[in-house]
């Protein structure tokens, strides 16, 4: 409510939306959205500063683009491959891996098995394990 307060102060006064925008760090759409109707979004925190605003909306989470910038901007520019864990930089935002081969062989090695040989080696680890576990806990409820 306080930034619509403000825009419509500044309109009021006859500046223009370009630079109401500029002065308040909001983008041009978000001042004609406040100027255009009354908010009809719940407030909510911005997920960078925790000022509460009005979002124009639904998927509005940063109370200004300068804070949206920043949040986006703030990611490692570097992660770790998750197979031979050395350092990279991701082209996008869901990239794991260092190379496509390297995509491949964590599919291949930690993916679904391809034959039935495979499945039945699963199953057998997969009691195993049971059976190891049941063991403990057999264990633990004797002592």
């Amino acid at each position: 409510m306080e930034q619509r307060a403000r825009v419509l102060a500044l309109s009021g006064r006859g500046v223009a939306k370009g630079e109401i925008a500029e002065r308040l760090g909001l983008s041009r759409a978000t001042v004609a959205a406040l100027l255009r109707r009354r908010p009809t979004f719940e407030s909510r925190a911005c997920r960078l500063c925790g000022e509460l605003f009005v979002p124009t909306n639904g998927r509005q989470r940063y109370c200004t683009p300068a804070h949206q910038r920043e949040h986006r901007d703030g990611r490692p520019a570097v992660r770790e491959c998750r197979l031979c864990g050395e350092p990279f930089a991701p082209s996008n935002g869901r990239q794991r891996f260092c190379s496509p081969a390297h995509r491949s062989e964590h599919a291949s090695q930690h993916g679904p098995p391809r034959t039935t040989a495979g499945w039945r080696e699963r199953v057998d680890a997969l009691e195993a394990e049971i059976a190891r576990v049941r063991a403990q806990l057999d264990d633990r409820e004797a002592a």
